[in-house]
């Protein structure tokens, strides 16, 4: 079995095949765009090393201007994850004592940043396709809302059309929270601004902590670009307080060689999912991704959570990783659930999901091994 993206088993088309033992099947094989590419990635570490600058040098400027040509954008501020996009977005644009609508299933990031900033949390329940309802949020504004926070999730990018009218319509700024939507369907570059996270697990992941983000308005940018260094208007001379958010030197040189191998990625993300789609069809429902949208995880819907857990115990007695994403939506976790509000989608949701090894450099047969044993299992069940 090789380590290379696109690599092609000789096995033949159609599910028919039997595999013969017991395949593990890592949920995303992370090291090994370090074994494909291990001379690149080992050549920009010697670079950065040799120059001895590891923090705002040339590579975080060269990351910079590749992430704004790539997105479309006027102004791209890197910092150190995409927690810290959402909270330096909040605090630009100043949301104390005021209301922040976004969705309770997702990972905590989005809800926090408010809650770090002063913020109000309002919760808007999901959709089947795991995003934020659009038709609810309208609902949820008052006169103490000032924003939304719609969350793109798993590469599917949110109805941003109606989200923005009713914005417009109110007056509320929107903060995409793109971190697992790069490169897909014009995430992020919609909004006031767009946040991103280039954690390994990313579709622009990196090899540690990342972030940024992408904006078209100007004297947001300038404040972003303050706040990410301590408020520094020139060094050692602050105008506010701010933080200590940069994205290192190695990390961008990193991540503008992962950025030169993502159009590759993204051609066998979504060459992964139609095998998924054609040889489970009919068996379990799945997320169903645009001509444009990159999908970015991989989630099967179940019939209820007995059904999940089962399928889930079988794939990984048979050596498959899966995951699940969110088992607690966050309106109930003990942070946020003072308010006792129930939003029915996202618990249903959380209960029914199960995700599949999903990554660009899994192999075919790896692939068709998971194929088999759901196939297998859903045949009994």
């Amino acid at each position: 079995m090789g380590n290379g993206i696109l690599h092609k088993s000789n096995l033949p088309r159609g599910g028919s095949q039997v595999f013969k033992g017991k395949m593990h099947v890592k949920f995303m094989p992370l090291e090994r765009f370090y074994k494909r590419h291990r001379e690149e990635v080992e050549g920009v570490l010697r670079r950065v090393f040799e120059k001895g600058r590891f923090v705002d040098g040339d590579e975080v400027s060269l990351f910079r201007e590749e992430v704004k040509g790539f997105l479309g954008v006027r102004h791209f501020i890197p910092v150190a994850s995409g927690s810290d996009a959402l909270r330096l977005s909040l605090e630009a644009l100043g949301v104390k004592g005021r209301k922040v609508i976004t969705t309770p299933y997702t990972f905590i990031s989005p809800a926090e940043a408010v809650l770090q900033a002063g913020g109000e949390v309002e919760w808007v329940d999901v959709g089947e396709d795991f995003l934020i309802d659009p038709e609810k949020i309208e609902d949820a504004v008052d006169e103490r809302t000032c924003g939304i926070i719609p969350v793109h999730l798993f590469g599917k990018v949110c109805r941003m059309d109606e989200i923005m009218r009713i914005a417009e319509k109110h007056g509320l700024f929107v903060i995409e929270d793109a971190a697992q939507a790069f490169g897909s369907g014009g995430a992020g570059t919609r909004g006031t601004c767009g946040c991103f996270s280039f954690h390994p697990t990313k579709i622009l992941g990196g090899f540690g902590d990342g972030g940024g983000i992408a904006t078209d308005n100007d004297e947001l940018a300038w404040k972003l670009e303050r706040l990410r260094v301590h408020g520094f208007e020139r060094k050692y001379f602050s105008l506010f307080p701010g933080y200590n958010s940069r994205l290192d030197e190695i990390q961008a040189a990193l991540l503008r060689v992962r950025l030169r191998k993502l159009d590759e990625e993204i051609k066998r993300r979504k060459e992964m999912e139609r095998i998924y789609r054609k040889e489970l069809g009919g068996l379990v429902r799945m997320l169903e991704w645009k001509e444009d949208e990159v999908p970015g995880l991989f989630p099967l819907l179940l019939e209820d959570e007995k059904a999940r857990d089962g399928l889930k115990g079988y794939l990984e007695k048979n050596g498959i990783d899966t995951a699940v994403y969110y088992p607690l939506p966050l309106h109930l976790q003990p942070v946020f659930s003072e308010k006792k509000r129930h939003f029915l989608v996202a618990e249903s949701l959380s209960k029914r999901v199960l995700f599949i090894p999903f990554h660009p450099y899994l192999e075919d047969d790896e692939i068709y091994y998971v194929v088999e044993k759901i196939r297998k299992f859903r045949v009994r069940h």
